[in-house]
């Protein structure tokens, strides 16, 4: 079927964007951020905003699923702390 290419923003002290696919893994995320942004993956820690919230919520397994729910035009975005 047609794929539509899906984008991954994070915002950090500059923001960086990159391909990504729905529904992956947080795990798959924070190592593709972490590579990007040439952190160690220990010190990396994501957010995302859910959106009814101006709190920024930290990203885990068990929240990435609602992350993705707040996907618009295709763009997931987050947000992203070297710890």
């Amino acid at each position: 079927g047609s794929h539509m290419a899906y984008t991954l923003k994070v915002h950090y002290k500059y923001t960086v964007v990159m391909k990504t696919q729905p529904g992956l893994p947080y795990s798959q995320v924070r190592d593709m951020v972490s590579k990007k942004l040439e952190l160690r993956l220990e010190h990396t820690k994501l957010s995302y905003r859910p959106r009814d919230s101006n709190e920024l919520v930290p990203l885990s397994e068990d929240s990435m699923k609602d992350a993705w729910g707040q996907v618009k035009n295709y763009c997931l975005t987050l947000w992203c702390e070297n710890t």
